[in-house]
């Protein structure tokens, strides 16, 4: 038992997904240095904390069948670095830690996000996971909701709908993406729900949230089209390019099968 164990529990890897917050309080809020003191202080607060306890419920849960998995079994809990229950007071602990940090920096709205962020992912995490296409949608969920927080935090609070679920469609398409790769490696029928999709019904959702992507597009605000032109310009290369280019499919799999 290590600090690089427990540091490997908060799935730094995973951390990028907090560019969607810095990029939205930058484009709101414009740079300034109090935008970059508030932006790390929530990354501190809201990625390294709260969602290092969240991940580690997550790895807690998930122990049995990453023991199968070629890669996963040499993450800390399966590989026997760190016990179950030290597993279990450390993401309580950092939890707490991300909610009281939470509160004390940003107050009682974030602490209201910070709840919803708790409650979707332990239902993911205890519950849906193992039903398919509700997995889809509940691993999506979380990252509209950092467009959200990012809205309260560093705009008016005003939350542009067609924008939130521009980008929920633009993550559903990723998570299908995640489904498609994750076969890629050696273990992966240690997870059941992988086993109830098929390629094309994955490429259908795909598709089909891309045309609900464009859907928003075309009914958003003037204002938020340079944001939609990102997802967009993202979902044809890492979504769609997975299918065609090797090496964006490549990144994928080192991404997700970690």
């Amino acid at each position: 038992m290590s600090l690089r164990s427990y540091l490997a529990l908060i799935r730094f890897y995973s951390h990028p997904t907090y560019l969607v917050i810095v990029v939205a309080a930058i484009y709101f809020s414009g740079l300034s240095i109090e935008t970059a003191k508030l932006l790390a202080l929530l990354y501190v607060s809201f990625n390294v904390l709260l969602y290092g306890g969240l991940y580690t419920f997550n790895s807690i849960a998930d122990i049995e069948s990453d023991r199968l998995h070629s890669r996963k079994s040499k993450r800390p809990l399966p590989s026997g670095e760190i016990s179950v229950k030290a597993a279990l007071l450390f993401a309580i602990a950092m939890t707490v830690s991300g909610v009281a940090t939470g509160y004390a920096l940003f107050g009682a709205q974030a602490v209201y996000t910070y709840m919803a962020f708790i409650f979707i992912n332990l239902l993911y995490t205890y519950w849906l996971k193992h039903i398919p296409f509700a997995e889809l949608i509940g691993n999506s969920l979380t990252h509209p909701l950092r467009l959200v927080l990012a809205l309260i935090l560093f705009d008016d609070g005003t939350v542009p709908m067609y924008l939130v679920s521009g980008y929920f469609f633009t993550i559903l398409g990723s998570a299908c993406v995640r489904r498609i790769v994750e076969k890629d490696v050696k273990g992966w029928e240690a997870r059941k729900v992988l086993k109830q999709y098929t390629l094309r019904q994955l490429v259908m959702v795909q598709v089909s949230s891309f045309v609900l992507l464009l859907i928003s597009f075309a009914a958003a605000d003037f204002s938020h089209r340079p944001l939609f032109l990102i997802m967009i310009a993202f979902y044809i290369i890492f979504v769609f390019g997975m299918h065609f280019l090797k090496r964006v499919r490549a990144y994928w799999v080192a991404v997700f099968t970690r």
